[in-house]
């Protein structure tokens, strides 16, 4: 009910957000008081899988945005996750962002371990933080009765005693800023060589051609869920649906721990009234032709992507695989499948995402109860 002038923060990360209530889903979907949705592009939808914009940090974004469009001129100060920078998924996010504030300065931090950046001349990157997602700090400034929108971009790489001294010793006012010209369809917060982008334009998009799409299964615990081998995985899921065995010795034998949005009791409840293991049995495309078995059924798979990958499950299927982004210069991010597949089946090494397209789609699928 107050008007906020300057909001400033770490907000969490987590891709998997538990603060799911009617109100923030609507700024996040929706067109409010003047804003737009992250979940449309040049107005039209996004027509993808949105799973990153449901990210704790991108919904405190949206909040801030809010609050300072209500209030009419401010300033947002966040230190987050570096994804939305340049994710093709966050396009939405990112022309909304430019919509609403007439300044946009990002510093993006780097330190991402999980894509393995390194510093441009091959030395080590460290995070400024204890994680692996790498991070950014953003200004976001609106001021009224002004329309322009510009964007400012800069960056450190290297170790983290020395981005250190940096952010200590430097300003927003004596930073080296780039100013970018962000433009559709991407509207990228990050500085880019654009060479060769009409061309590559010019070209049909995958999906243009293939009318479904879906990122690959994530599990939040391979280890237990995945196997070589068939029987010792339906042993393993036997022996932890016992419930003669105590939850806290199914723990530690098994090695798990309950998340938001999955909790060990419930899942040896639902799966000790299983009565056909054998149906949630299925393969699955791991890594590069390393071929594995999953118990696949949602009770113990966080995100198993089933409306797509029944596809797969139905009959004989074929699935292109690819990614997105790349991380690293090179091209090694295409595969053929013929099961369902891991998020990280194409590209491993460096955690880019992939993406299964399958050839063939499925009126019903007659497998469609083992996602239950």
């Amino acid at each position: 009910e107050i008007p906020i002038l300057v909001i400033m923060g770490n907000p969490p990360y987590s891709g998997i957000s538990a603060n799911n209530g009617d109100w923030i889903e609507k700024l996040l979907k929706e067109d409010v008081d003047g804003v737009q949705s992250y979940y449309a592009i040049d107005g039209k939808p996004l027509n993808e899988k949105k799973i990153w914009l449901q990210d704790d940090y991108v919904k405190f974004i949206r909040f801030a945005q809010w609050k300072i469009n209500q209030a009419g001129e401010g300033v947002l100060g966040f230190i987050t996750n570096h994804g939305y920078l340049d994710n093709p998924t966050f396009r939405g996010m990112r022309q909304s962002l430019i919509k609403t504030f007439n300044e946009i300065y990002i510093l993006d931090l780097h330190g991402n371990s999980l894509k393995r950046e390194r510093c441009p001349d091959g030395s080590k990157d460290e995070n400024v933080f204890d994680i692996q997602q790498g991070v950014a700090i953003a200004f976001f400034v609106k001021k009224k009765g002004e329309k322009e929108s510009k964007v400012y971009h800069s960056e450190l790489w290297g170790l983290r005693e020395k981005k250190y001294e940096h952010l200590l010793s430097n300003d927003i006012k004596n930073a080296e800023w780039k100013e970018l010209e962000p433009n559709s369809p991407y509207y990228f917060f990050s500085s880019r060589d654009e060479k060769g982008r009409e061309i590559y334009e010019s070209f049909m998009k995958v999906t243009e051609i293939f009318k479904e799409s879906v990122t690959g299964i994530v599990t939040a615990r391979d280890n237990f869920v995945i196997d070589f081998n068939r029987e010792a995985l339906k042993s393993r899921i036997l022996t932890f649906a016992n419930l003669l065995i105590s939850d806290e010795i199914s723990r530690q034998t098994f090695k798990l721990k309950d998340t938001r949005g999955w909790k060990l009791q419930k899942a040896r409840r639902d799966l000790s009234i299983e009565l056909d293991h054998d149906k949630h049995v299925a393969k699955i495309s791991y890594r590069p032709f390393d071929i594995r078995y999953i118990y696949y059924t949602q009770k113990i798979v966080d995100w198993p992507r089933s409306d797509v990958m029944r596809h797969m499950l139905a009959g004989e299927n074929l699935g292109l695989l690819t990614c997105r982004q790349q991380s690293k210069v090179g091209f090694y991010h295409a595969l053929v499948c013929g099961n369902i597949v891991e998020s990280c089946a194409v590209s491993n090494k460096t955690r880019e995402i992939g993406y299964l397209f399958p050839l063939y789609l499925y009126k019903s699928a007659d497998k469609n109860e083992m996602f239950k």
